[in-house]
């Protein structure tokens, strides 16, 4: 899912969990209204701040949603895996789907842009309203009288601040405030002492440093972001309008903590004469001052002139409510066990088959009675579009009455990326994932197969025969596009040789190809192999200094220089002797390539996933492949191809060979070329004879 809509799902689930405790909160508020101190009442708007800035819900049975839920979901079990019969021979022929319906308008994705949209817009106006104002401020500030700077002076004093603010005196600034996070601002109006007498002015003072004691500045800017992420929800703005008065009102509390009865009624007096003689500061949310119009400035006045009395029991209580609000404001239902039990999250690979360089990684298989889910990575080379789909193969008969899901297959374009496909109602069988093609939409023909499931099930798709899934592949035309293109992909950062081997400069090459491959997402494939055969004799003396090069380029130079040729084949890059009519890009396939009769018939389904061989005789390696052909034919329960060596090899031959993911034939075809012999193939096996 994409990162937008996942981050306005969770703003619209803390929108609507904040909503529902904000309602608690003014209704405790109202309920309580005689006994509540500013400072609580103030206090009880942090679990609804809590709520908002929780990333993820705790698990809990006490949840709010466990509590209304009146019937629980019964468990459904899903049923156990039976082993499958290990000796059946099952096809796997290939499955017709139909065409793509069109995707439906995704409203989720467009609501969730009109919300972003609407952040920015907001968060903009406001950040431009609030610079335009602090530039118009501080353009027009004059030097503060000093008797003004000297009582600032000792109110901060008596409060044990810090360090002083900014202090600005403009006749732009419309009432007391102050402003900024990392470097607070001080902004008086030029005409204060004008409207005030010395002692409210002290309290005015007092007022706005108590503000940057408290630590308002921060929590004032934490509240504009809220208000940007639900500015589409009216209740939030509403309680943030509250939270701001209820903030004024205990910093008021704490301004007359230990003040007399005359002080209260100054501050009482210079609260009156703000509504008269200032304005408000327009649009912009970034200043915290004492000035409020209307109701919440007769609000305030009331709570200076009737200090309400609380209960001694009613700090315990508040406490107590706010624990209970930031408990139901961050949990959530807890999974029941028996639900979290039938989700079935392991699985293994089975038999897997695929043009070269197309493939799919399963990163995740999640199964249950009602639904088979699997995450995962594709590679696609060969076609320029396929449809990738989720199926079962059934073991006796095909299922009845399972509809194809929505998310059952998805069409994707050529290149890399990842999947995320859900198959209802799973019946017993062998789950796989199946490329397919696009067109004709009368024929969705299958190239390319991994089966999955349980170990049984993996076991079993062994048995499937899935040659019919490169039979129209024009073999090795598709693997040499993919190996040229990642030569053009790798670009070496410098070369340098001098004196060096022809063998020294390939091993160079393979190592740095491998460290560059950077877009290869599968290890196990980064880098090109590369083969070597040489004619008896001298070999040249390469020395070579390049920068930033590709490295089919480099390639072509180390030929060149070292008198060789090179060719790319569906597995390898291999270099030649420089005499005769070998091509640069070998498209057709030899003789043996494609071999008749049982040798042809396994050789499709054997592939091997790896052949290393570093100075090996010949014998040595015809009996490192012997094995592995041995492996997987009792893995498919056949007997095994004969690999024959007839004499005649020359004296002190040594293979070196690395190759992945290689069909056996062509393993056989790159051991014959670096040992001079021939490849035949009979019904038995195939046979390695000297030239």
């Amino acid at each position: 899912m994409n990162l937008l809509p996942q981050l306005f799902d969770w703003v619209l689930a803390t929108s609507l969990r904040a909503s529902l405790l904000a309602a608690a909160v003014l209704l405790i508020q109202a309920a309580l209204h005689r006994h509540l101190t500013p400072r609580w009442r103030y206090a009880l708007w942090l679990p609804v701040l809590a709520t908002l800035l929780m990333p993820s819900l705790l698990e809990s049975r006490w949840s709010v949603e466990t509590l209304l839920s009146h019937t629980a979901k019964e468990a459904v079990v899903a049923p156990a895996a039976q082993p499958l019969p290990m000796a059946l021979e099952i096809a796997a022929p290939a499955v017709p789907i139909p065409p793509t319906p069109t995707q439906p308008f995704n409203w989720q994705l467009a609501l969730a842009t009109t919300w972003a949209v609407g952040c920015c817009a907001w968060l903009l106006c406001g950040t431009v309203s609030f610079m335009l104002a602090l530039r118009r401020y501080r353009r027009s500030a004059l030097p503060a009288p000093t008797d003004l700077l000297h009582e600032i002076e000792q109110v901060a004093a008596e409060m044990r601040l810090r360090r002083l603010p900014r202090i600005w005196v403009s006749p732009q600034v419309g009432s007391p405030a102050i402003t900024g996070v990392w470097r607070p601002t001080l902004m008086l109006p030029f005409q204060l002492g004008e409207h005030f007498t010395p002692a409210e002015i002290r309290l005015i003072l007092k007022h706005e440093l108590m503000h940057l004691k408290r630590g308002d500045l921060p929590m004032n800017l934490l509240l504009c972001a809220l208000m940007a992420l639900h500015w589409f929800n009216p209740l939030l703005w509403m309680a943030f309008f509250k939270v701001r008065t209820d903030r004024e009102a205990a910093c008021d509390a704490q301004v007359l903590a230990h003040g007399s009865t005359e002080s209260r009624r100054h501050y009482g007096h210079a609260l009156l004469k703000m509504e008269s003689a200032f304005g408000p500061h327009g649009l912009s949310l970034g200043f915290v001052g004492i000035f409020q119009r209307g109701t919440a400035l007769r609000t305030r006045i009331q709570a200076i002139a009737q200090a309400p009395r609380s209960h001694p029991l009613m700090r315990s209580f508040i406490v107590g409510a706010m624990a209970v609000l930031t408990f139901l404001g961050s949990t959530r239902a807890q999974t029941p066990p028996d639900e979290a039990a039938q989700k079935d999250l392991s699985f293994a690979l089975g038999q897997s088959r695929f043009r070269p360089g197309d493939a799919l990684h399963i990163i995740s298989v999640e199964r249950t009675a009602e639904f088979l889910t699997v995450t995962g990575k594709y590679e696609l080379t060969s076609q320029d579009a396929a449809t990738l789909g989720l199926y079962i193969t059934s073991l006796d008969s095909p299922a009845k009455g399972v509809p194809n899901g929505p998310n059952q297959q998805v069409v994707l374009q050529k290149g890399r990326g990842k999947f995320s496909l859900t198959l209802p109602q799973p019946y017993p069988g062998l789950p796989h994932l199946t490329f397919y093609k696009l067109a004709p939409p009368s024929n969705h023909k299958a190239f390319g197969a991994i089966y999955f499931g349980t170990k049984a099930e993996a076991e079993a798709s062994h048995k499937l025969n899935l040659s019919y899934l490169a039979q129209d592949a024009p073999y090795p035309t598709v693997a040499n596009k993919y190996l040229l293109e990642k030569l053009d992909r790798i670009v070496l950062p410098d070369i340098q040789f001098s004196g060096a081997t022809l063998e020294e400069v390939v091993e160079f090459l393979t190592v740095k190809a491998k460290e560059y491959d950077t877009t290869e997402t599968d290890e196990t494939r980064k880098g090109v192999p590369f083969l070597i055969l040489l004619r008896p004799g001298p070999q040249k003396i390469i020395s070579l200094d390049l920068k930033k090069v590709p490295l089919v380029e480099a390639i072509r130079y180390v030929s060149e220089l070292a008198g060789m040729k090179f060719r790319v084949e569906p597995h390898a890059v291999i270099f030649v002797p420089a005499t005769g009519s070998t091509p640069l890009i070998k498209a057709t396939p030899t003789p043996a390539q494609n071999p008749k009769g049982r040798a042809g018939e396994l050789d499709r389904k054997i592939i091997l996933p790896q052949v290393q061989l570093k100075e090996a005789t010949l014998e040595e390696a015809a009996e490192y492949l012997r094995t592995q052909v041995q492996t997987a034919c009792d893995r498919m329960q056949e007997s095994p191809l004969n690999i024959i060596i007839k004499p005649g090899a020359p004296a002190g031959l040594k293979i070196s060979l690395s190759l992945k993911e290689v069909p056996l034939v062509e393993a056989l075809r790159y051991l014959a070329e670096l040992s001079n012999h021939t490849l035949r193939a009979d019904d038995q096996g195939f046979i390695l004879e000297p030239r």
